[in-house]
């Protein structure tokens, strides 16, 4: 089936003189008939038919069919194209079926290499070449994982960053797999679908670079969304690069079922043990991304082999949408495992998020959490690597307003001095955090505001008369006002 716009954009180019009735241009229909006198309801088909034949149908009857009509009819409760009365409707039915063959052959062609081929780049090429512009595919952070190399941007997808986002809001809207024409003023325009499979969620994009978007493209495109998704469900991906350490195999497997939850602990850490990975030692798990947003699985892979090389104790394998490692690691090793991911992130143009070492094998998918929150803290930062220690009052904070909001968890007196900063411009907030941080040190929080002790000193007593907050005074919850001046600073 096609949709009615296509036809009748392909009709439109043939027949200049066309006029269209069109209610619902994104409605399929099936290949043409000519239309017979005497026939039942004629259902979601195209009709080549004259001006008296339409007038025999009812609105329901033909609400979802297109008619084609030589002469124009006098009807406008039902879709139609009409032409020139003379028009040679045997021609025009030959054109329109020839449209279908076409269109079938691209399909044809695109489930012949989904079913034999081996990797999603391979129907992803096969597109291009229909649809003369680049179309890639990504992972839910955004991560290219594949892509057509044919009209590939050389400059990358940066310009791409700002349509994902309005994108992405599109698609939650929608039900899974619904084509998305994403077009703003000055912007490149996109086609995109947002689909899941292998329990991972993914988008497809294809972009007007090298030529306008046509009709017919996103016939194309709704084809070829469905075979990609079959291959990632059939989990048709690139064959691992050598590894380094082959025992390494056996650690991925089990490691991949303790974050899926696919395998019981027992089964893990007998299985591990063997390799001297022991539930008594001290494990770190990695998130990491390349910052040019290129996860393609066999650059992927490149990075897990260079990961287990340079870093001691490192198992790396892609697990959508991070590449994901595990360290074993001790107390006195964890400096230098550090100092050696800072520097491979550097070498290498990665991020790094890093959760809390812990010992043993349980709790592995909530450090990988952790580890993810991380990676997020890199790029807010524009750090490489960043410990949870960088992230901790940001998760904090989240988990402080997951069910109520920040209005309700902050103390009254912190958010009027908020306000107050907003509107009177003044820096009771920054005032307040600094002198707590500083363990009530008057002199040391005046001299890192750049302000004279005394001054200082007048900020206390105004948040005291002003706002009946005592900062010298014991306070029923240090931790709540510490809580309350992050959300208010951060709103």
């Amino acid at each position: 089936m096609i949709q009615k716009e296509f036809i009748a954009s392909e009709l439109k180019y043939r027949y200049p003189q066309m006029t269209e009735q069109i209610r619902d241009p994104r409605q399929p229909v099936k290949r043409p008939l000519f239309f017979e006198d005497g026939m039942q309801k004629p259902g979601s088909r195209i009709f080549l038919c004259k001006p008296e034949q339409m007038e025999k149908i009812s609105a329901h009857d033909g609400e979802n069919a297109l008619f084609l009509c030589a002469g124009q009819p006098n009807c406008s409760a039902l879709d139609y194209c009409a032409f020139p009365a003379d028009t040679d409707l045997t021609a025009m039915f030959n054109f329109v079926q020839r449209l279908f063959d076409r269109l079938d052959e691209w399909s044809q062609r695109l489930k012949e290499i989904a079913e034999s081929g081996s990797d999603c780049s391979e129907v992803l090429e096969a597109a291009a070449g229909m649809l003369q512009n680049p179309v890639w595919l990504c992972d839910e952070r955004w991560h290219v994982v594949a892509r057509a190399e044919r009209f590939f941007p050389e400059d990358g997808l940066e310009a791409f960053r700002t349509s994902y986002t309005m994108l992405e809001e599109k698609a939650n809207r929608l039900p899974e797999g619904t084509t998305i024409r994403l077009a703003q003023p000055k912007e490149t325009e996109l086609l995109g679908v947002q689909l899941q499979a292998g329990g991972a969620r993914f988008t497809l994009l294809c972009a007007a670079r090298e030529r306008a978007f046509y009709a017919s493209d996103e016939t194309v495109f709704s084809y070829l969304t469905g075979y990609v998704k079959l291959m990632l469900s059939e989990r048709k991906t690139s064959v691992r690069a050598l590894r380094p350490n082959r025992e390494f195999d056996v650690l991925e497997r089990n490691l991949r079922g303790l974050f899926q939850q696919t395998l019981l602990l027992e089964t893990a850490e007998e299985s591990m043990h063997r390799f001297g990975w022991t539930k008594d030692a001290d494990y770190l798990v990695f998130a990491a991304e390349p910052e040019s947003g290129d996860l393609r699985e066999n650059l992927a892979y490149a990075v897990c082999d260079s990961m287990e090389k340079a870093i001691p104790n490192c198992c790396a394998f892609p697990l959508s949408p991070v590449i994901t490692a595990v360290v074993r690691v001790s107390g006195e090793t964890l400096p230098e495992v550090l100092k050696v991911v800072q520097s491979f992130a550097g070498e290498n143009g990665l991020r790094f998020g890093a959760s809390e070492p812990l010992a043993g094998f349980m709790h592995f998918t909530q450090r990988l959490v952790q580890a993810r929150f991380c990676l997020d803290t890199c790029k807010e930062k524009e750090i490489r690597v960043a410990q949870f220690a960088d992230a901790a009052d940001a998760f904090i904070l989240r988990g402080a307003i997951e069910s109520l909001p920040a209005e309700l968890v902050c103390m009254r007196a912190v958010r009027a001095m908020a306000e107050s900063d907003r509107e009177h411009d003044t820096n009771y907030l920054e005032t307040a955090e600094r002198y707590i941080k500083n363990k009530f040190n008057a002199v040391k929080t005046a001299g890192e505001l750049f302000i004279h002790r005394s001054t200082f000193l007048y900020r206390l007593e105004r948040m005291k008369t002003q706002f009946g907050l005592d900062l010298d005074a014991e306070q029923p919850s240090l931790l709540w006002l510490l809580l309350s001046i992050q959300l208010m600073s951060r709103s």
